[in-house]
């Protein structure tokens, strides 16, 4: 008797911790939008300038040579018109924990969203037809996924000026949102009028579980391993076409095609090379560390 009440006590303190969390996280995720905005600098700090040069110099390529001789002491040998967007932009916005801290409230939110769901009463037969929130989920779902592939914009493109702080300020919140609530549609419980079973069953295939439980050490160790890759010769980029030198003898042709096969092999051994470390920390580290820390575990040492 004594161990049911102390349950219902326990569910009922988490459940009143996480609907206070959940205000907290959701200020501090639009909170984020607006510092973003706010830092938005339409010749500098400017994602979708940066989009008008090649999609991975974001990080590692032309678009950041500045930064990256800068950081690592790493000469190209091209001729570069983007490093000092890109280093502004690094430096600006990517870097600083003030401008990234949005997709870690997405996170939160889902957390404590899954928590109060679980633990609420609502049935499908209750809660009625989702309508227009179904529709809302799945497009902002294909966003999250259509957000991994986005191509670079054309050079020439002149957005409206709204559009260009809308994809600096937000973008980024509301792809991890998107992914969010994916998640949220598959872990709240076939009773809640949100559960996908679709999504749910997609979700438990046996890979992706696995890619699952070592996706937060990934998270840690992949851009070092992409960074170790391009610069010690496994997967360096091709050298970029001097337009203004050779002139007619630069081909775009087989430069794109330069650019997209080096791009496949920095994502496959990237990709493999991550899911290797991450799986070595995952059960090294995180996962003795994790289980030393629940509250099941603290009590058996008690």
């Amino acid at each position: 008797g004594g161990g049911g009440g102390g349950g219902v006590v326990d569910e009922a303190s988490s459940v009143k911790l996480a609907s206070r969390l959940r205000v907290v996280f959701l200020l501090a995720f639009f909170s984020s939008i607006g510092i973003c905005g706010y830092l938005f600098e339409e010749h500098s700090l400017n994602i979708f300038l940066l989009g008008q040069h090649s999609h991975f110099g974001l990080l590692q390529t032309d678009s950041s040579y500045r930064w990256l001789a800068d950081t690592y002491g790493h000469a190209w040998q091209t001729k570069n018109s983007a490093s000092e967007l890109s280093h502004a932009f690094m430096n600006g916005m990517y870097n600083p924990t003030h401008a990234r801290f949005g997709p870690y409230a997405a996170g939160a939110l889902l957390a404590c969203n899954v928590v109060l769901a679980q633990a609420s009463a609502k049935t499908n037969a209750a809660s009625g037809k989702m309508g227009g929130w179904s529709i809302m989920s799945l497009i902002l779902s294909a966003m999250a996924l259509g957000n991994l592939a986005v191509p670079c914009v054309p050079a020439a493109d002149e957005a409206p000026l709204e559009a260009q702080i809308f994809a600096t300020a937000a973008l980024r919140q509301l792809s991890a949102a998107s992914a969010a609530l994916l998640l949220y549609r598959a872990l709240v419980g076939s009773a809640h009028a949100w559960d996908s079973p679709v999504i749910r069953a997609v979700l438990s295939f046996r890979p992706l579980s696995l890619v699952g439980a070592v996706s937060y050490p990934s998270y840690l160790l992949h851009f070092r391993i992409l960074e170790y890759l391009n610069f010690n010769g496994y997967a360096m980029p091709p050298p970029l076409c001097d337009h203004e030198a050779r002139g007619a003898s630069c081909n775009p042709t087989d430069e794109a095609a330069a650019w997209v096969a080096y791009m496949g092999r920095l994502f496959v051994m990237g990709a493999l090379l991550s899911l290797a470390v991450s799986t070595v920390f995952h059960l090294t580290v995180e996962r003795p560390l994790v289980a030393a820390f629940r509250p099941e575990s603290k009590a058996k040492r008690g």
